[in-house]
Order: structure tokens, then sequence, then C-alpha cells
């Protein structure tokens, strides 16, 4: 949101929908692949031509509309056709292998289970249970931040649980919120 009121408040653009695109920075978005997607970030020429030279298309690298920021902004919708194209015929995990060889910026595009049966996830305990007053446990997600001294604590019960057993919301939580049994 920066950027799309930077350049709304400094140029008077105002800025059309574009998914997941940066709106200053082309191509930094994401790509579909043969069997999923993944997330393109190169922020300047150089990683751009890089990029062209990596997927056979120097034709693109090398074309004068396209040679800097500017130029691939403005024919953001060219460029994007063009890389689509490629890129769609190419597998991701072996795209994306090659591009860290050569530093390039770029990453999976990835579902919720698999998220969440990331390594990392587990490491950093980031699912979490709560168990409601009925012993019922609930998952959610723990608070990403891992702080020694003032470690996240957890509500023993949530108000939305009130409301899916039906049972009015009484009062306001007391500001010493009780700490749950968590898992």
């Amino acid at each position: 949101m920066a950027n799309q009121a930077s350049n709304y408040l400094n140029g008077g653009v105002v800025p059309r929908r574009l998914s997941n695109q940066h709106p200053n920075v082309v191509p930094y978005q994401d790509f579909a692949t043969a069997e999923g997607n993944i997330l393109v970030a190169l922020g300047n020429d150089h990683p751009f031509r890089d990029l062209c030279r990596l997927i056979g298309r120097d034709d693109l690298g090398t074309d004068p509309q396209f040679a800097d920021s500017a130029g691939r902004s403005m024919k953001r919708d060219l460029l994007v056709a063009g890389l689509s194209e490629t890129l769609s015929g190419l597998r991701s995990a072996d795209l994306l292998a090659r591009m860290e060889r050569v530093k390039l910026r770029g990453g999976p595009v990835n579902r919720v289970d698999r998220i969440l049966a990331d390594s990392q996830v587990s490491a950093r305990r980031l699912i979490r249970t709560l168990h409601r007053d009925d012993g019922t446990p609930v998952q959610v997600l723990g608070f990403p931040v891992q702080l020694s001294k003032t470690p996240a604590t957890y509500p023993a019960r949530h108000r939305a649980w009130d409301r899916i057993r039906g049972e009015p919301h009484k009062k306001r939580w007391p500001s010493t919120m009780p700490t749950g049994r968590c898992s």
C-alpha cells in the first residue's frame, strides 16, 4: 500500500488492481509453472537479464523497451505475457533450484497444508492446542515472535467459542486474562 499511496500522492496516479504484482517493480509477482506457482522477485536490471538468460529468453533481456525498470513497468503487460508463456512450461522445483544457484530471488507459492507442515512451523511451535472449558482441543496458530522474557500467552477461552456454542457473551473480559492449558 505504501507504494500505491506514494504513486498517487506524488504523481497523481490512481492505482489499478495488480493482484500479487508489485506496483513499481517488474517482474515482482507470482507466475504459473507447469505444476504450480512461484514468486519471482527481481528488483533491478541485472537480475532481470539474468533470469531471461536462465530461462532462454535473451530476447526479453536484451529488448530495449525492457532495458530498465521504468521500461519494464510501462510495458508490464507485454513483458509479463512473455515471461508467463515461458515459465508455464517449466517445473517449479527445477526453476527455483536454478534461480537459487545464480542468486535470483524467488520461491514457491505454497498451499496452507504445505506451509503448516514446514519444519520451521514445528521448530517454532507455531501450532498450538488450546482446550475449551469442556476439554475439547482446538488448534490455533501461535504468536510467531518468540520472546524469551515475555513469551506469548494464550487465553483459556475465546469469545468466538461462546458464540459458536450459543452462549451469549456476558461481560467484557477482565484485564488480567487467565491463560489456558497449552500443549
